[in-house]
Formats: C-alpha cells, sequence, structure tokens
C-alpha cells in the first residue's frame, strides 16, 4: 500500500526529505517544482523579501510513519493533504 501526500511550503524544497520519508515526486510536474531552482516564476513576497510558494504531491511506498509532520515544518514545509491509497 502506497501513501500519498502532499506538502507546501516557502523556500528550497528540503530534497532530503525524499530520502528520510523514502518517497518521490508523484508526477512529473511535482519533480520539477522538487528540482527548481529560484527564479521569477512560483514566487511570493512574505516579510518583505521573495520567496518561492508550492504545492507538491508525494507517494511513499512506506504504509507506516510517513509523512513525518514535524520534520516537514522543521524545514518551514507543512503536510497539507495526507491520503492513503
Amino acid at each position: 500500500m502506497a501513501t500519498w501526500f502532499q506538502v507546501e511550503g516557502i523556500g528550497e524544497f528540503p530534497r532530503a526529505m525524499l530520502s528520510y520519508d523514502q518517497c518521490r515526486p508523484a508526477a512529473d510536474t511535482d519533480r520539477r517544482i522538487v528540482e527548481a531552482v529560484y527564479g521569477k516564476d512560483n514566487h511570493i513576497l512574505f516579510d518583505g523579501r521573495t520567496h518561492r510558494f508550492n504545492r507538491v504531491t508525494l507517494i511513499s511506498d512506506l504504509n507506516r510513519g510517513v509523512p513525518t509532520y514535524n520534520r516537514w515544518e522543521s524545514f518551514g514545509w507543512c503536510v497539507v493533504m495526507p491520503e492513503d491509497t
């Protein structure tokens, strides 16, 4: 059973979380967001500075303990829609 979930956040995507939660982007569009670097697209103004803000859908083949909510939050990203399929 796979675990699907979404994360959203501001700033650089925490790529280390992919291995920590043993997950991967669910689709090509999600992969592009994970691999993106700062550019003029996908930015918002926050606290007077410009940051990237995105929502990414991820999938993990683990079915227990994923996603690690507190760890995502420590990187400034939050789990917004966990869903088991």
